[in-house]
């Protein structure tokens, strides 16, 4: 699995000079060795499009919520219709903790095949009053990952997604992907997520499942009232 090198992962923040039409503000620009989704709004405000270091670059995914299966499916491409799903998440009533799978769970579906999903679970940890960091393993990779939570920002969604090597809290591990919310009262733009250059497409589709999964968990839990970023793209 390729990424950046340690020194790489530590780079800060550096601000880029592309303009956001919409918003009249610079747009953030990626870490060295990273790249950046900017997660943008549907008209329906329940569905985002992603789209690569800036938003005029053509949608690269779309994510689509299923609210009555409680269901999130990242597709590959801007159209709902044609766009094949790539990737899923599952919320679970009443549970802390979320699924995520691989494939195309529409096709699944219409085979009845649902039965044959690898589910991967999105565990959460710490407790309910405490927000918490995520801890999953996939397939996509021999190794398990840890969406390390920044408790440093209140009612923000800040977090980093470091390969989890068994240590405490992950805390060792290579940064792989970060996370960050809009906030609530942002109408156009839901978010922010970092990826490591270099990455598997299948691995990288399950870092964005996943930072996706615990964005929506968030979001319902009102931990994301306030923005997680600023303008020049550096966490706050």
């Amino acid at each position: 699995m390729a990424g950046p090198t340690p020194s790489e992962a530590d780079n800060p923040f550096r601000d880029n000079q592309a303009i956001d039409d919409e918003n009249d503000i610079a747009e953030p620009a990626a870490a060295a060795g990273f790249k950046k989704y900017l997660m943008y709004y549907t008209a329906s405000r329940l569905d985002v499009t992603l789209h690569l270091h800036t938003k005029s670059s053509p949608a690269m995914y779309y994510v689509q919520s299923k609210l009555t299966s409680l269901m999130l499916l990242l597709r590959r491409g801007a159209d709902t219709r044609t766009a094949p799903v790539v990737a899923f998440a599952k919320m679970r009533a009443m549970s802390r903790h979320m699924l995520l799978g691989r494939g195309d769970y529409e096709a699944l579906q219409a085979r009845s095949a649902t039965d044959q999903i690898a589910w991967e679970e999105l565990r959460r940890e710490k407790s309910l009053l405490r927000r918490s960091d995520y801890v999953f393993n996939t397939a996509a990779a021999a190794t398990a990952f840890r969406w390390r939570k920044d408790r440093n920002g209140a009612l923000k969604t800040v977090y980093e997604c470091v390969v989890d090597d068994g240590a405490e809290g992950g805390n060792d591990g290579r940064v792989v992907a970060r996370l960050f919310s809009g906030g609530a009262l942002n109408f156009k733009k839901g978010g922010e997520i970092d990826v490591a250059e270099g990455l598997d497409t299948v691995l990288e589709e399950m870092l964005l499942m996943s930072a996706l999964a615990i964005w929506a968990m968030e979001a319902l839990d009102y931990q994301s009232l306030r923005k997680g970023y600023d303008s020049s793209g550096k966490k706050i």
